[in-house]
């Protein structure tokens, strides 16, 4: 996903932790609602611990914003979780969770 005003580069959860902005200019991102809520479906055919963040979907498509604010720890602490283990085997995954570690380094 990239951003609209500055064109950098948004990982889904990054989104989901700042509340549908962009890290680096704020710039919100309606436009990306549909599409974070498809990866976290896509999310839910790996395996077991990844339908949390599916089910982190769900609750941002039901409940909107305020979801966001009330699941962002939990979301921390499970990814953190998910990369000291390196769940799986599939590259993307690991890829994918080792950028959302060091970015969630930065964020705290």
């Amino acid at each position: 996903m990239m951003c609209w005003r500055c064109g950098r580069e948004i990982l889904p959860i990054e989104l989901v932790l700042n509340e549908l902005r962009c890290p680096e200019c704020g710039e919100y991102q309606s436009g990306w609602k549909l599409e974070l809520l498809n990866w976290f479906a896509r999310l839910e055919q790996y395996d077991d611990d990844d339908r949390f963040f599916a089910k982190c979907g769900m609750l941002i498509r039901e409940r909107g914003r305020e979801a966001i604010a009330e699941i962002k720890p939990q979301l921390i602490e499970f990814a953190r979780a998910l990369l000291r283990a390196k769940i799986g085997n599939c590259p993307w995954r690991i890829r994918e969770y080792g950028r959302l570690l060091r970015w969630l380094d930065r964020f705290e």
